[in-house]
């Protein structure tokens, strides 16, 4: 279908932002810019009713859209654009809190619908917000305005991080919520239509045109019941399955092992790992460099890191190399995109710092929203740098890593024992030889475990 001109398509932007960190190809989309703007820096003008009128597409962040209820001097009750849509699709729902869906539907929606607010005696602040759902969804449409919320809820939720919020329920967006009531729960006797969804109410796309089936099974396995149907091209994502530095031919996975070191500098408490960067270096140069067929563009290659000083570490290697266009950042950075490469550099070398980690909800392990959206990004090949004897024993990088052994894309270090009594066993050796001063720490002792083949 052909693009909507600016004449059919209005982008709202904020009155403080500036024009010059607006994108050239959505400038035309956009308002008048006000050249008062916030500290005379220039900014937007708010739209007038008729602007938004006009036009057959608004697009505004949750935040902004709620804002449309000031427009025109209107109460909260009786502003202008009330019902003014036929549909407001709320996208990326999973990722929002709950008070910014329901402060944008309640600004959006015709006041009859938005009039069932929420009960000041409500013993929570999700009990309220419910309250208020229950009573935008459910007048909605009869009043002639429908609610679309899109997004997955297996995936990355609210940025939460006060303690209180998390307790109070705020790290649950309200598209998680919903999806957990009986209503929106599959019966496939009573729908078989619908692959057992009720599509009046929902509609699940299964059909994934992204991954290569290799990529896709574990995830599909672990989050989504094997719903998931593998459709990418072969041009899209089987395309690498020959690359001549796969482990195996026609898997297009690859778990490097690395027992590299956790390290900080004393200006920074973020976490790199030196030996991991070299590895990840080594790939990125195979990949564009280093080989005689299926090149890839360093545009193509994405690198996943939990921590701010890998990332850092990182992009100055790459640079230092002339990869610069390699995309590197955080599982945020890349919710909702996609590479034909993803390198993740999981840092994690000691079993010793995995509980700060969990406690400041740092890093990838024992967070499995951040794994399934992490290995989800790659189109064609899928390359893992960590520690396996930090992820084994993780319910879901474990997973991972024995994938990887299972279908041979296992190279690197030894390997743990895959029994987890065994895992257990191992590490109380090891800190008994730590103790009676056989070994010192960070040494490797000889534990028996599968190796992998070396790179």
């Amino acid at each position: 279908a052909a693009p909507l001109p600016p004449s059919e398509m209005l982008r709202l932007n904020a009155w403080s932002r500036s024009p010059d960190d607006v994108p050239d190809a959505v400038r035309p989309y956009t308002t008048r810019p006000d050249l008062r703007g916030a500290g005379g820096d220039g900014g937007y003008d708010a739209p007038s009713e008729a602007d938004l009128c006009s036009r057959a597409v608004v697009v505004a962040t949750c935040s902004m859209a709620a804002m449309l209820h000031n427009l025109g001097g209107g109460t909260l009750h009786t502003a202008p654009m009330r019902g003014a849509f036929d549909f407001i699709v709320i996208d990326e729902a999973g990722h929002a809190w709950e008070p910014e869906t329901t402060a944008c539907a309640s600004a959006l929606m015709p006041a009859n619908a938005a009039a069932a607010g929420s009960d000041p005696a409500a013993p929570s602040i999700v009990a309220a917000l419910t309250k208020a759902f229950g009573g935008l969804m459910g007048r909605a449409r009869a009043a002639g305005t429908q609610l679309v919320m899109a997004g997955d809820p297996k995936q990355l939720g609210p940025i939460v991080r006060s303690p209180l919020a998390q307790q109070y329920g705020l790290g649950v967006s309200a598209l998680e919520r919903l999806m957990d009531r009986p209503v929106y729960a599959r019966r496939p006797g009573e729908f078989p239509a619908g692959g057992g969804y009720d599509c009046r109410l929902l509609t699940k796309l299964v059909r994934n045109y992204r991954s290569h089936p290799a990529i896709l099974r574990l995830p599909n396995r672990m989050f989504y019941d094997d719903e998931l149907v593998p459709c990418a091209s072969a041009l899209v994502g089987g395309n690498l399955e020959r690359w001549e530095h796969l482990v195996t031919a026609g898997f297009p996975l690859i778990f490097h092992g690395v027992e590299g070191r956790d390290q900080r500098e004393e200006s920074s408490p973020s976490w790199f790992n030196a030996e991991e960067c070299e590895v990840v270096k080594d790939y990125v140069d195979r990949l564009t460099q280093q080989t005689r067929m299926n090149r890839v563009a360093a545009s193509q290659i994405g690198v996943i890191t939990p921590y701010n000083k890998q990332a850092q570490k990182l992009r100055l290697t790459l640079r230092a190399y002339g990869m610069e266009d390699v995309a590197v950042g955080s599982v945020e950075k890349f919710q909702g995109e996609e590479r034909r490469v993803i390198i993740i550099s999981t840092v994690r070398s000691s079993e010793q710092f995995v509980d700060f980690d969990l406690q400041h909800n740092l890093g990838f392990l024992s967070n499995p929203k951040r794994f399934n959206v992490a290995v989800t990004r790659a189109q064609a090949l899928l390359i893992v740098v960590g520690n396996p004897r930090v992820l084994a024993a993780d319910e879901h990088w474990g997973a991972l890593l024995w994938h990887c052994v299972d279908g041979g894309g296992y190279t690197g270090c030894p390997l743990p024992p895959r029994d987890p009594a065994a895992r257990a066993q191992d590490a109380a050796a090891v800190l008994d030889s730590i103790l009676a001063g056989e070994l010192e720490e960070g040494d490797e002792p000889d534990s028996g475990g599968e190796s992998g083949a070396e790179d």
